[in-house]
């Protein structure tokens, strides 16, 4: 059969143009396209994800979009470990205008959770408020809603 293919609608993917311009720390030191770099938490993958270098709750990752849009949605999900460690609980999202969102609480590592937002930005970044430590990162984020036209 004909392989299906899979609209990028994430705007915080790199394949719409979206770019990390900064991370607290990846684990190991991995180049961000590496396991455990920065870039996995962007992959579109649940078997990859950002493991910071025991950032804890000063785990954050600074992004630009392809272009300045207006964001409706924000997606997260918190990486874990076996250990009872490395659970992100809340993180907040700043715009480039300096207007913080959040903070946002994270019921579980189970799944990606969705929260509703509506503001204009071309800049993000997301910071860990509250965990319970360790190797803190993402399985994944997105952003959604409409680029704007420039």
């Amino acid at each position: 059969p004909p392989q299906q293919v899979v609209e990028v609608t994430n705007l915080a993917s790199p394949e719409l143009g979206a770019e990390v311009i900064g991370y607290s720390s990846a684990f190991g030191g991995a180049a961000p396209e590496f396991a455990w770099g920065i870039l996995s938490a962007f992959d579109g993958s649940s078997n990859s994800a950002w493991s910071s270098q025991g950032d804890g709750n000063n785990a954050w990752f600074e992004i630009r979009l392809g272009q300045r849009s207006h964001i409706e949605r924000i997606e997260y999900w918190t990486r874990t470990m076996s250990n009872n460690t490395a659970q992100v609980f809340s993180f907040t999202v700043t715009a480039d205008d300096g207007t913080i969102y959040g903070p946002f609480d994270v019921p579980d590592a189970n799944q990606s959770y969705a929260y509703a937002v509506d503001f204009e930005a071309e800049t993000l970044r997301f910071e860990v408020v509250d965990s319970n430590g360790g190797n803190t990162g993402a399985v994944e984020f997105g952003v959604y809603g409409t680029p704007l036209s420039e």
